[in-house]
């Protein structure tokens, strides 16, 4: 996680123009040498339509929200625990996968 020295993680909404490139490039070192990315809503949002989904891995989004929920060949959106994303991930083959 990129965290500025002051302890916060973005100054708003979509806003991450503080990261450095060289945490972007370490963050896109750590995705691909994964199966699948797991994040929330949120983190989801936080990605530009440029960047999302993550490209080279499966995309496992957690929301609460039934109308965002849905399954493709890139990414799945679905409600469930921790364990729940363990079950699903290794149902799909997926051995490694980082958590966002």
């Amino acid at each position: 996680m990129a965290i500025s020295i002051d302890g916060f993680i973005t100054k708003g909404l979509k806003d991450s123009s503080w990261v450095s490139k060289s945490d972007w490039e370490q963050f896109y070192s750590y995705i691909n040498v994964n199966d699948a990315i797991v994040m929330g809503r949120k983190t989801k949002d936080q990605f530009d339509a440029d960047e999302f989904p993550v490209e080279g891995v499966y995309n496992i989004v957690l929301s609460r929200n039934p109308n965002l929920h849905k399954n493709t060949d890139a990414l799945c959106i679905m409600a469930g625990s921790p364990a729940d994303v363990v079950t699903f991930a290794k149902q799909r083959g997926y051995k490694k996968y980082i958590i966002t």
